[in-house]
């Protein structure tokens, strides 16, 4: 199982065809469970990108709800 990574207990995002803007391996809780962010950004090259302009607390943010579901499959 292994040591989880930073933002693995920041947010749910299990996507790897997604980029956040400050890089995942970044972000971690503070000492109250919070993670703040300035212009959080999280994007796909083929969907596009969701901005959050200002200071956002991105804990416990499901990005993959946000993101939406779809099917890969044809």
């Amino acid at each position: 199982m292994g040591v989880p990574k930073p933002y693995e207990t920041v947010f749910n995002l299990t996507r790897l065809d997604y980029h956040t803007i400050p890089p995942l391996r970044v972000l971690q809780r503070n000492s109250n469970g919070e993670c703040w962010v300035e212009d959080f950004t999280i994007s796909h090259d083929m969907y596009g990108m969701l901005y959050f302009p200002g200071k956002t607390n991105v804990a416990n943010l499901d990005l993959d709800s946000i993101g939406g579901k779809y099917d890969t499959t044809l």
